[in-house]
């Protein structure tokens, strides 16, 4: 008898979180990435102002860039992989996280399919029997399937705070403040 079967409680979770991952927007997190980005912006009374006086520095074409992710339009060029947030960033914007659902949804209809064949005993002889030493493979990938879209969304969830942060500081209320504070002083100074 076949171990495959032992495993379809898991696989079915599995395709349901990937399929959820992929089809419902709450999961559409480089949408929301750019959203949370325009949001931080909107919320510095004076961006806008900061967004021209500083058009041509790269954190402002940063913040930029960061507002038009998920939206169809690209942003423009900025350099962005100087901070340590960027690097996981790239998993939506090259849309890793999709392909890894999707790469998990075929590898879990595959499994399904060959379990219920060797559970019915079709294909015996075709299909590939799992040993004893493999099973714990064939555990850890099911786990990963179901594992995989929940670690993509606590990744999302960080995204969208370092982003918010950046996009205040660069020129949002922290960075008017920060601007007003700097002008204050430097109007403060005795003059030499």
């Amino acid at each position: 008898m076949s171990t495959i079967p032992a495993l379809e409680p898991l696989l079915g979770v599995g395709f349901a979180v990937n399929l959820s991952y992929l089809y419902i927007p709450w999961f559409h997190y480089l949408q929301g990435i750019g959203k949370t980005a325009k949001q931080a912006l909107s919320e510095g009374t004076d961006s806008k102002d900061i967004l021209g006086e500083y058009s041509g520095e790269d954190s402002v074409n940063c913040v930029q860039y960061l507002s038009s992710l998920g939206t169809g339009t690209k942003g423009p060029d900025c350099k962005l992989f100087d901070k340590l947030w960027s690097y996981p960033l790239r998993i939506f914007t090259w849309r890793v996280d999709k392909m890894l659902s999707v790469i998990s949804t075929i590898f879990i209809i595959y499994m399904l399919v060959i379990g219920v064949a060797h559970q019915i005993g079709l294909y015996q002889s075709t299909l590939v029997e799992i040993s004893d030493n493999q099973k714990h493979w064939f555990l850890h990938l099911a786990a990963i399937c179901i594992i995989s879209p929940l670690i993509m969304s606590a990744i999302a969830l960080w995204l969208r705070v370092r982003v918010k942060s950046y996009v205040l500081k660069t020129v949002g209320e922290y960075a008017v403040k920060e601007k007003t504070d700097a002008a204050t002083a430097f109007g403060n100074k005795p003059d030499i």
